[in-house]
């Protein structure tokens, strides 16, 4: 279950809520939250770059929108630039 999301200390109340679908296939069980794109982001970029300095990790994005901040924390988190 999800926690509840809270804006100044109160329970915020959701009138309508939109799931962006476009890239889900019939066979899609579970939609990942995006902390959990970020950990699997980061452990595939660490787990890459930590076996040669000479590995490095371009990402090429069908989406035009919502992937900065997954970049930016994975980018953070290894304290690299994203750009």
């Amino acid at each position: 279950m999800m926690e509840p999301v809270r804006v100044c200390f109160r329970v915020k109340h959701v009138k309508s809520l939109y799931v962006d679908t476009t890239f889900v296939t019939p066979t899609t069980l579970h939609i990942p939250s995006r902390q959990q794109c970020i950990e699997a982001v980061f452990q595939l970029v660490r787990e890459w770059t930590l076996t040669s300095p000479h590995h490095v990790v371009y990402v090429n994005l069908r989406a035009q929108y919502g992937h900065e901040p997954i970049l930016n924390e994975v980018a953070k988190r290894l304290n690299m630039k994203a750009s």
